[in-house]
């Protein structure tokens, strides 16, 4: 998977996570439903865009070492030239994990809003 198809689906994704919470509990229970496919994918992504930074860093790593003819780097200074490197691969990794975790927090929610629905419910005695 490319880092552009990764930035396809993030960007619709998180459309979809700017939008509130409903706090009607039919349509919290679809969000549910919705949120944990999103969280499914967001995951996946993850692991992708994980594996395409892995490789930028690597490759480019290798190509600065036969550029420069130097065979060794302290890990200090390795760092700081991948850091340049894999700039948008870093900040996709860095978003779908803040995707992932927004996702199982509005998950949280739906759940809070759907228990504090049915404990109404249950007070009300329609339960």
């Amino acid at each position: 998977m490319t880092i552009e198809e990764i930035r396809e689906e993030v960007h619709q994704y998180q459309k979809q996570l700017e939008t509130p919470v409903p706090l009607e509990i039919n349509h919290c229970l679809e969000r549910l439903s919705y949120l944990s496919g999103i969280h499914s994918r967001t995951g996946y992504l993850l692991a992708n865009a994980k594996k395409n930074m892995r490789i930028v860093k690597e490759s480019q790593l290798n190509s600065y070492l036969t550029k420069t003819n130097e065979r060794y780097l302290s890990s200090k200074i390795q760092n700081a030239l991948l850091e340049g490197i894999a700039i948008e691969e870093t900040y996709y990794v860095e978003l779908l994990e803040k995707m992932n975790v927004a996702c199982s927090q509005q998950m949280d929610v739906c759940r809070t809003i759907i228990s504090k629905e049915k404990e109404e419910m249950r007070f009300a005695g329609m339960k």
